[in-house]
Order: structure tokens, then C-alpha cells, then sequence
């Protein structure tokens, strides 16, 4: 089995490796892409920077990220200049968009030839260059338009990444005729505005993750199935980091006043989990410790559920009860009860050792069961050597439990004769 799966890995790495002509056009290709997102996104960096050293009137005028004049105030408020604040922007873009571009290089010096790794390098320059690209977009610059295609490259690219990762074929085959039409679409809604178009986007990305799921479950290799696990992990984080952005917003509405600097804050934080996707696409790609996913996914599923349920058992403690306890004994002012909030936060802490146990204890039965019960069997195993002196009943029970926990082919034993040690 071991050596059908290597011949598998063997035959799909040759189908995607390209030479001659077709190497020389992919890496033109490439190459071009790379340029024109580095054309568009030096000159995009430096009208950022200018543009964000002021302010703008309302929310609806101001590029993304921009201040306007009720943030600017809170923000000098706190002592921080607008200066300072663009400089900052100016930093943390570079920052993402360096991301995007070293781990394309680093890919690209390690897997020239093959066209699957040549197609996400021009997407990881297109998206690294997208975010200061993206100044010139509805402008009357002559960059509106190099813009307008960046952005409709940017989503082509990861639209046919994602269809046909890692094997480079469409899985299910019916994904290619899907493709099509999204990739149109994708290049239509860059220049002309669609009514509700980002349901377009949320359906094709849906499709395509549905997609690599199902050739997860049905079609990868072991091998395979750990780069699906990253590249649905970086996906998954975005998702997730784009979702608890927003839902402070429900809880308080002061977030969204234009005074409120929340999402100035936030906007930096999802596109740090954005530029992640970089990481874990490399990681995939030259098949880097893939195996460490497991322990990452294991991780975030159990601190993640843990935030999660503290996060009601907080909102539930201090707002929920403060809401029913002026709505019983009205007083002014409607302050939260100093008292009210030690007793959630002893109460969180107090919960949060047994509640980390018993998810963990969940998600290993429900999520990791074959993990889940070798660890219970070697525990089993362990307690019997203490207490089982009969050599022919341990050699049974060591190759019982060999068996269950490694599921090898063939399994014997050897005991060496006390006699023939020297």
C-alpha cells in the first residue's frame, strides 16, 4: 500500500512538472504577473501613504483603512498624530505584502518547473500588491483600470487554485465546467459594479472548499489529504477572523459610530490572518511539516471552542444579568455592577482548567478517535507491565496492541534466549 501511494505521489508530481516550451511560456507567464503587480504597487504605496496623512468626510468617501475627520479626533485624542497612523499603515502593508512575495520566491526557487506552484506564485503577487493597488480603484487615475484587473487576476488565480489543488485536476470533474463561468464573472465584477455581488464571491468560494473536501474524503492520498488540511485551515482561519470581527459589532453599537476606531483596529488583524494563508499555501506546496497540522487544527478546535463558551459565559454573566436586573430594580445610569464583574471573572477562571479538559476530552473522541484510543490502549498496556508477570501472555498483549494501535501489514516477534546473550 505504502509503495502504491509513492507511486501515486511519483506519477502526479510528473503530469504537473513542465519543460521545453510549455515551462518557458508558464514561467513568462509568471513573470509578467509578478510585474505588473510590483508595477502597481510601488506607485499604489506612496498615494496610500500621501492619501492617508489626511482624512476624508465621511466612511463611505475614505479608501479602506483611511480615517475620517470624528477618527482622526479620537485618535489625536489619544495622542497619536495622523501621521504617525499612516506611517503605521504604510509599515504593516509592506509588511503583508513582503509576506506574500518572499514565500512566492521561496516556492519558486523550489519548484520552477511545476505549473501548479507557477499558477500560486502570480496569485500570491497579485494579493500581496492588491492592498496598496487597491488606492487607485474608482478613481480617475490612469492606474483605475491596471487596478481593476489586478483585483480580477487576484480572484481567477486563487478561484483556480483552489479547483485544482494539489493534484492539478478537477475533482469532481464537473468542477472545470463550474469554473468557467466563475472566472468570467470574476473578471465582470471587477469593472462593472453587479448587484450583490459579494454573493457571487461567498457561493464560488462555498463550491470550491465543498469541493476540496470532498476530495479529501473521497480521492487524496494520505499525503495529499495533509495539504488539503493546510490549505482548508488558512481558509477556515479567514473566514472565522472575518465573522468575530463583526459580531462585537452586534453586541455594541458603539463600535460602528464614526468616532469609533474599532474597525481601524480590526481591518489589520484579519489581514494578518489573510497573509497566513501565504504560509500555509507554502507549507502545502513543498510539503514542509505537514504533519504539524494536525496538532494546529487539534489546538485551535479545543482553544477556540474554550474562548468561545468563556465569551458567553462573560457576555451571559455581566451583560445579561445587568440587562435583567434593571429591568426588575431600574436605577440611573444603568452601570455594570463592579461586584457583578469579579464575580464572572472568578468565575471564568475557575471554569477554565475543567471546561480545557472536557473539550479536549470531546474533540479527541469525536475528531481524533483512532489517536484517541491508542493513547487510551498504550495506557491500558502500561498498567498491565506493571502487573503482569507471565512473558507468553505480554508478548501477546505487545503484539495485540502493536496491531491495534499501528495497524501494520505484518507484525512478528523476536525474543532473544537468556542463554545466547554473551
Amino acid at each position: 500500500m505504502a509503495r502504491s501511494a509513492s507511486a501515486t505521489v511519483a506519477r502526479i508530481e510528473t503530469e504537473l512538472r513542465l519543460s521545453g516550451v510549455p515551462l518557458m511560456l508558464a514561467r513568462v507567464g509568471c513573470f509578467a504577473v509578478a510585474v505588473f503587480s510590483l508595477v502597481l504597487f510601488v506607485p499604489g504605496l506612496q498615494l496610500m501613504y500621501q492619501r492617508f496623512q489626511s482624512t476624508c468626510a465621511t466612511a463611505d468617501t475614505c479608501l479602506p483603512g483611511q480615517l475620517t475627520v470624528a477618527q482622526a479626533v479620537t485618535l489625536q485624542g489619544m495622542g497619536i498624530s495622523v501621521e504617525a497612523y499612516a506611517l503605521f499603515e504604510l509599515a504593516f502593508t509592506l509588511l503583508i505584502a513582503l509576506i506574500w512575495f518572499v514565500v512566492a520566491a521561496i516556492v519558486l526557487a523550489r519548484k520552477s518547473d511545476n505549473w501548479m506552484v507557477l499558477l500560486i506564485v502570480a496569485q500570491a503577487f497579485t494579493q500581496g500588491a492588491s492592498s496598496a493597488a487597491n488606492v487607485f480603484l474608482g478613481s480617475h487615475l490612469v492606474w483605475d483600470v491596471p487596478a481593476q484587473l489586478l483585483g480580477a487576476l487576484n480572484s481567477m488565480l486563487l478561484f483556480a487554485f483552489l479547483a485544482m489543488f494539489p493534484t492539478g485536476r478537477f475533482v469532481p470533474r464537473w468542477l472545470g465546467w463550474f469554473l468557467i463561468p466563475a472566472l468570467f464573472l470574476a473578471l465582470v465584477t471587477s469593472f462593472v459594479h453587479i448587484p450583490l455581488d459579494f454573493l457571487y464571491f461567498f457561493v464560488v468560494m462555498s463550491t470550491l472548499i465543498i469541493a476540496q473536501i470532498y476530495r479529501y474524503r473521497r480521492v487524496s492520498t494520505p499525503l495529499q489529504r495533509q495539504q488539503t488540511k493546510w490549505v482548508i485551515l488558512a481558509l477556515a482561519l479567514v473566514i472565522v477572523g472575518q465573522i468575530a470581527s463583526l459580531l462585537p459589532v452586534a453586541f455594541n453599537h458603539d463600535l460602528a459610530r464614526p468616532d469609533s476606531l474599532y474597525f481601524a483596529i480590526v481591518d489589520p488583524i484579519t489581514n494578518a490572518l489573510i497573509a497566513l494563508c501565504a504560509v500555509a499555501f507554502a507549507f502545502a506546496i513543498l510539503r514542509y511539516r505537514l504533519y504539524e497540522v494536525d496538532v494546529i487544527i487539534r489546538r485551535t478546535l479545543i482553544y477556540g471552542s474554550l474562548t468561545l463558551i468563556l465569551a458567553g459565559v462573560y457576555i451571559a454573566g455581566v451583560i445579561g444579568v445587568q440587562t435583567l436586573v434593571n429591568t426588575i430594580a431600574p436605577h440611573p445610569g444603568n452601570e455594570t455592577s463592579p461586584v457583578l464583574i469579579v464575580i464572572t471573572t472568578l468565575l471564568i477562571a475557575a471554569l477554565f482548567q475543567p471546561l480545557r479538559r472536557n473539550i479536549q476530552r470531546f474533540i479527541d473522541r469525536r475528531f481524533y478517535r483512532a489517536k484517541y484510543d491508542s493513547r487510551k490502549t498504550l495506557e491500558a498496556f502500561s498498567a498491565t507491565l506493571r502487573q503482569e508477570v507471565d512473558l507468553s501472555m505480554l508478548t501477546g498483549q505487545l503484539v495485540s496492541v502493536v496491531t491495534e494501535t499501528m495497524q501494520p501489514e505484518h507484525i512478528s516477534l523476536w525474543i532473544r534466549d537468556r542463554d545466547t546473550i554473551r
